[in-house]
């Protein structure tokens, strides 16, 4: 671990508590904070990117070499435009362009996550919280939960 992570461990340290929630938990949250609809596998404008996801799932430290290609599943949402988003679709929309929907993916066996917005992917992966393993290993997770932490409070 370097130092700069050492330094940020100990900055967020009062921020650093296992709280780290399951797929099942995520989906709930999510749910509650947007109007989500589920796209299914077969899609045709969310092939590449789901093929893409799961290449990138199978090289990260979320998988691990845990799973083979073949058994990463991709789970992608389209965050419905409405009251609930309006406000991150305000931001992604930022110069009045017709954007494509905002969407997460996420990897039903890893927990990995992609979505075309990155200040959200960031807030999801605060949401989804660390383990205890995380903290107490320094592990990548808890590396990149300090940094998004770090550039998010620095923005606040």
């Amino acid at each position: 671990m370097n130092k700069d992570i050492i330094t940020l461990k100990e900055k967020y340290k009062d921020k650093l508590h296992p709280n780290k929630i399951n797929h099942n938990e995520f989906l709930q949250l999510l749910h509650k904070k947007f109007t989500l609809k589920l796209v299914y596998q077969d899609n045709a404008a969310y092939f590449n990117k789901i093929e893409l996801t799961k290449k990138s799932c199978m090289y990260s430290s979320y998988n691990n070499g845990k799973f083979k290609y073949e058994e990463l599943n991709i789970q992608t949402y389209e965050i419905i435009q409405d009251e609930l988003s309006y406000k991150y679709y305000e931001k992604y929309d930022a110069n009045n362009l017709s954007l494509p929907p905002i969407y997460i993916m996420i990897e039903t066996n890893t927990g990995f996550m992609n979505c075309n917005y990155n200040e959200l992917l960031m807030q999801l992966i605060l949401y989804r919280g660390i383990s205890k393993i995380d903290i107490e290993n320094n592990t990548d997770d808890l590396q990149v939960y300090l940094l998004i932490l770090d550039r998010l409070e620095g923005n606040a």
